[in-house]
């Protein structure tokens, strides 16, 4: 499965990733590479399909092994015959993401029943921020696509058993919460049979100040008319278009891509950090108030979760001896010798009747807040006359 983020930089990719890699049985590497110039959804998307030719005409258009492909049901027509043209027996398919997400897990599996390659698109950042008047919600917009492809990832392994997926994007984008100052902003001509963007230019000469023209062979794509490329952060002067938002040239924010890719192992990998006791060198309790000292054995990360324990102590014929500590062990902490806890336990008046007696130590972990057994830790109660409290 290949799920596509329109616009989805490479810092956000790297956050994704990062969320992706808490699910369970999943493991996650996040890569990168360089998108095809010019960096907008036409180029991008075609780019991403498999083919053998991608070739830019007079006018921007694109086309794939030498066809103009539009929009969802255009791609999944090209995966199916090419995919089937290259693995004869193999079917693929491309949908929205958003329509397998809002599917029920058996009508998703129906949906996608029999296919071997099945894109996914998602446009949540850049039909957000495209636009001028809403391209000031772009934050809002990149911390939503986040959840909404972690929650997406959750389904497919978890109900749809895929277990092979990338995500990647057309292209990132520059993006200032400031609208640009004049000095940012350059003009530049409308080429006859050419066309111009915020970031670049189809066709013509190249301009006179503060553009690079690119040669074919640095485009990734073949094309028949030259492209200029405004430098830097500058933008053209164009009306009608956001101005705080912008892709389509070559700066690093622009051009770099994640590549995550994602594989769902059959086994549990997320589980809950262990705890041990750390031994005193006498196990003898003599005093009405006694100290445990315990350690965490792993770093809370992404795979170990945080574990509550609470713990008390008890005679062998069942009756509590002491009150009840709770304790949360959630250290992030690669030292191990940070990760040590203590807790204290005060005997109740009536533990003077088991004097001399072996005694337990109860521990029990708190799973969705219900206490289940844990572990337990013998003692000797040692205690020389009757309390006053």
């Amino acid at each position: 499965m290949v799920i596509i983020s329109d616009a989805l930089r490479y810092e956000a990719g790297a956050e994704l990733a990062e969320m992706v890699g808490t699910i369970n049985r999943v493991s996650v590497t996040c890569e990168h590479m360089a998108a095809t110039m010019p960096t907008v959804t036409a180029v991008g998307m075609n780019a991403l399909l498999p083919h053998d030719t991608l070739q830019m005409v007079p006018g921007g258009a694109v086309q794939v092994d030498g066809s103009t492909i539009s929009g969802i049901p255009g791609r999944s027509e090209h995966l199916a015959k090419y995919v089937n043209a290259h693995f004869p027996g193999k079917r693929a398919g491309a949908f929205w993401a958003r329509d397998i997400a809002e599917l029920s897990a058996p009508a998703a599996r129906e949906q996608l029943n029999g296919m071997d390659l099945v894109y996914l698109y998602s446009n949540g950042i850049d039909a957000a921020a495209d636009n001028a008047k809403t391209e000031t919600e772009l934050p809002a917009a990149v911390e939503k696509e986040i959840e909404r492809l972690t929650a997406l990832v959750k389904k497919v392994v978890n109900q749809l058993n895929r277990t092979h997926i990338v995500i990647t994007a057309d292209h990132g984008f520059l993006y200032q919460s400031r609208e640009p100052d004049a000095t940012q902003l350059i003009a530049a001509e409308t080429p006859e049979d050419g066309s111009r963007e915020r970031r670049y230019i189809v066709g013509g000469k190249t301009p006179p100040d503060h553009f690079s023209t690119v040669i074919d062979s640095q485009y990734g794509i073949d094309s028949a008319v030259p492209i200029h490329f405004a430098e830097g952060m500058y933008r053209i002067r164009k009306q009608g278009s956001g101005i705080r938002y912008v892709h389509g040239g070559v700066s690093l924010q622009e051009l770099i891509v994640p590549v995550i890719r994602i594989h769902a192992g059959r086994s549990d990998d997320v589980r809950d950090v262990g705890v041990s006791i750390m031994k005193a060198a006498s196990t003898v309790i003599t005093t009405p108030e006694y100290t445990v000292n315990f350690f965490q054995d792993e770093a809370v990360s992404d795979k170990w979760r945080p574990a509550t324990l609470r713990g008390f102590f008890r005679a062998s014929d069942g009756a509590v001896l002491s009150d009840t500590a709770e304790i949360t062990f959630d250290s992030a902490d690669e030292n191990a010798q940070n990760r040590g806890r203590a807790a204290t336990f005060v005997f109740a008046p009536k533990a003077v009747a088991y004097n001399n007696q072996k005694i337990v130590l109860v521990l029990e972990k708190i799973v969705g807040g219900t206490p289940v057994p844990y572990m337990e830790e013998t003692f000797h109660y040692r205690t020389f006359g009757e309390r006053d409290f």
